[in-house]
C-alpha cells in the first residue's frame, strides 16, 4: 500500500516537481507462499 505525497514534508509547499520516475515496482520482502499469490506494486517516483 502507498501513499501519494502532494507537498512537501519539510515546508509544505504544494509546488513539487518529479525528478526521477522508476515506474512501477514491486515491493521487496514480500514472499508469496504460492505461485499464484499477487505480490503488491506501487508507483516508484
Amino acid at each position: 500500500m502507498y501513499k501519494k505525497i502532494i507537498k512537501c514534508r519539510i515546508c509544505n509547499s504544494k509546488d513539487l516537481v518529479l525528478i526521477l520516475d522508476l515506474g512501477t515496482q514491486y515491493l521487496t520482502g514480500v514472499f508469496p507462499k504460492t505461485k499464484s499469490e499477487k505480490v503488491v506494486s506501487g508507483p516508484l517516483k
